[in-house]
C-alpha cells in the first residue's frame, strides 16, 4: 500500500456538516480490506466449480472499482490470475475510464 501515513483526509469535504479527520492510510488500510474480502469471495466461487486459477483469460476489472490504484496488481495476487482494466470501445473511440464499460454496453 503505498500512501502516506501523515495525509489526512477531512470528511466535511465529502458529507456536509461532519467535520471528522482521519488518515488517507486508515481509509486505503480499510478499502484494501474490503476488496480482499471480495476477492476471497470470488476464489470460493471458482472453487467450487473447478476454475481456482484456471481462467485463461484472466479477469476484466470494470466500473468505478477499477480506477483504484494498484487494484489490478491486487486482483493478480489474490485471483492467481491475469487481470486487466476494461477500456470500453464505442464507435471506434476508446474510453479510459472503467466506469462507463455499463453505460457503452446499454448503448451498443
Amino acid at each position: 500500500m503505498k500512501v502516506d501515513k501523515k495525509e489526512m483526509l477531512n470528511l466535511g469535504d465529502i458529507v456536509a456538516g461532519e467535520d471528522k479527520n482521519f488518515s488517507r492510510r486508515e481509509l486505503a488500510e480499510v478499502i484494501q480490506a474490503r476488496l480482499e474480502e471480495i476477492f476471497d469471495f470470488i476464489n470460493g466461487e471458482l472453487k467450487q466449480i473447478g476454475k481456482y486459477a484456471k481462467l485463461p483469460g484472466g479477469v476484466v476489472l470494470y466500473g468505478g472499482g477499477a480506477n483504484l490504484p494498484d487494484i489490478v496488481e491486487l486482483a493478480r495476487d489474490k485471483l492467481k490470475l491475469p487481470a486487466r482494466i476494461a477500456h470500453p470501445q464505442f464507435n471506434g473511440l476508446i474510453e479510459t475510464d472503467p466506469s462507463f464499460v455499463n453505460v457503452v454496453g446499454a448503448i451498443q
